[in-house]
């Protein structure tokens, strides 16, 4: 391994090193372990990257932190399939810059599903509306099927005004969370039949009703038809 005419003598010979010998701006690397380092280069343009431009991260003043005073508006915001690893690959890419790091108070909630390590997007959902475990596929509900009051209920008792906005399919597993009760997320007649009982005030989203072939009675009445179309044939 040499750097200009100078030898790097000792070093490891692994991913990590390859890395640091490349912005270093290293000539040859001599290795023993010619197919991994092949590959590693072969592949390295589809895992480096280099942000053309940074993001300047908003700067907080922090004026309201500390204060005892009764809350105006609850926000929630939901990167679906978002942990650690995304948040600091952005923080990463932005040198080393993100808004959500400025934040004076941060905590981690575990959405893991109750019957699987591995959650899904509907009881992930749910622990966040309803700070209730359930099984893979349940919206909210918890793991005995029994359905808690969701976020957008419970503020809804103290007069407050709901809303929910997703870039996504409206009755998908992540906004359904917030007003629907399921124990199968994709029972999409029953989560929309929830969303009619549900008190939500402001809806906005994406998706069209899908396989159907009538739109249901009681939705023909409901003032949220307009956000359903229905398919292509039918009315």
């Amino acid at each position: 391994m040499r750097i200009k005419k100078d030898p790097l003598l000792e070093c490891p010979d692994i991913v990590n090193s390859w890395y640091a010998y490349l912005d270093m701006g290293v000539d040859f690397i001599n290795t023993d372990h010619i197919e991994s380092l092949s590959g590693f280069l072969k592949t390295l343009p589809n895992r480096y990257y280099v942000a053309d431009a940074t993001h300047v991260t908003y700067k907080p003043a922090y004026r309201n932190d500390g204060l005892d005073k009764p809350v105006k508006n609850l926000i929630i915001l939901i990167g679906d399939g978002t942990g650690l690893a995304q948040w600091y690959a952005g923080y990463t890419a932005n040198n080393q810059s993100l808004n959500v790091f400025n934040m004076m108070q941060i905590g981690l909630s575990k959405t893991s599903s109750y019957d699987n390590y591995i959650t899904d997007s509907a009881p992930g959902a749910t622990a966040i509306s309803s700070g209730y475990k359930g099984n893979n596929r349940s919206v909210g509900v918890d793991h005995t099927g029994v359905a808690p009051p969701s976020l957008t209920e419970l503020v809804v008792r103290k007069g407050w005004k709901t809303g929910i906005i997703t870039s996504g399919d409206m009755r998908d597993a992540t906004p359904a969370a917030f007003y629907g009760h399921r124990a199968e997320r994709s029972n999409f007649p029953g989560m929309l039949k929830d969303l009619v009982n549900a008190p939500v005030d402001i809806l906005a989203g994406a998706g069209a009703i899908q396989k159907t072939r009538l739109i249901p009675i009681w939705l023909k009445n409901s003032p949220y038809l307009p956000l359903f179309p229905a398919p292509i044939g039918y009315s």
